[in-house]
Order: structure tokens, then sequence, then C-alpha cells
């Protein structure tokens, strides 16, 4: 519904028209549209075209990053890049009430990582803007930024030092509240130890 409403792919037709009541088969899930999906979807978009009319940038939608520099098996969909002069913005949407934080959010990082080094000047120092819209929460719209140098001093240390001890040969395992997204928790044996079937 996003990528209908950012792309301009509904004529003379609105998002409820279009998409109320049906029924969408994912992943061996069937979903009904519902009237909340789609205000989640029209805020997600209304927030996206403000800022890109505000910062004169350019968007880009459901763009895959890679960041080869740090680690060839780190990479990410980021849901919307907005490149301007200086500032590159990274949103990204949570339709879930579990709340996100635009601060210390690593997955947002990781994006903003792949949009800098792809889109960005690497000799000049710009603003990173990361962004999470949760419409189901009341806070819907939480905002963090960085500058270009601090976030690849990130990369640099922080996360090339996780992405490295990923590869070793026996790699560390720390169960905790993070598992709870991982899909590789069934057959953890840390996760099992230490949290049992905490998070399914």
């Amino acid at each position: 519904m996003c990528e209908m409403l950012l792309k301009g792919r509904l004529k003379d037709i609105s998002l409820e028209e279009y998409w109320l009541g049906k029924v969408v088969d994912i992943e061996d899930f069937q979903i009904e549209v519902t009237e909340d999906m789609i205000r989640c979807a029209e805020t997600y978009v209304e927030y996206i075209f403000k800022r890109k009319e505000e910062l004169n940038a350019t968007m880009v939608i459901e763009e895959k990053v890679f960041m080869d520099e740090i680690s060839d098996k780190c990479f990410g969909t980021a849901d919307c890049i907005l490149i301007a002069k200086d500032r590159i913005c990274v949103i990204d949407l949570k339709s879930g009430k579990w709340p996100v934080e635009a601060v210390k959010n690593k997955q947002l990082k990781i994006y903003a990582i792949g949009a800098f080094l792809r889109y960005g000047d690497q000799d000049a120092d710009i603003t990173i803007e990361m962004t999470i819209v949760q419409p189901r929460l009341k806070n819907a719209i939480k905002t963090h930024e960085i500058s270009s140098p601090n976030l690849m001093h990130w990369a640099d240390t922080d996360l090339k030092q996780a992405t490295d001890a990923c590869d070793e040969e026996n790699p560390q395992r720390a169960a905790g509240d993070h598992c709870r997204f991982c899909a590789a928790k069934a057959d953890c044996d840390e996760y099992k130890s230490k949290l049992g079937d905490k998070y399914g």
C-alpha cells in the first residue's frame, strides 16, 4: 500500500477504495486489509512526502543497501531513503505496537551506513537522519540524527567487530530480549538454555 502511494500508482481511486476488505496471501498467511492498516500506510507516506518537500530531496523506495567495506554479509533493505544536499534520511515503517526507538537503533544505523556509502560524499560531513514511523503508537514519529563521520566511526569499530565475531569458527552467542526477532532461535542451544521457549 505504501509503495503504491509513494510511486503514484493509484489513479482516480483512493487507497481505501482499492484495498479495504481485500484478502492478501503472504507466506501462507491470509491478511485482510483493514482501515487501521490503511491509516498506517497513509501516516507513513504523508511523513515521507512532507520531509521530501522540506528538503527538496530525491526519494528512493525499498532500496537494498550494502556495506562490503565492513562485511559482505551485512546488508538490508531500507523502506525509504531521502537524499538531500547535506542530509540523508533513512525512514523505516514499523506497523506493530511493540515500541521501536530511533536512538541506538542498530538496524537503522546499518541502513544508514549503506545509504551513505551509496549516495553520500565520503569526504563530506553530512547529517544522517534516522526515523521510525510507527503509526499505531501515540508517539508515532521518532528521529535521531548523527553526523556521517560518527556513523562511519561506529561502522568501523562496533559494527566491524560484531560482523568479524560472527565469522569466527565458533561465534559466541548471547541470549537476551533481542532473541525475540531471531529466525534461528529454534536451533540455538544458548537461547534454549537461557530463555527456554520465552519467545516461541
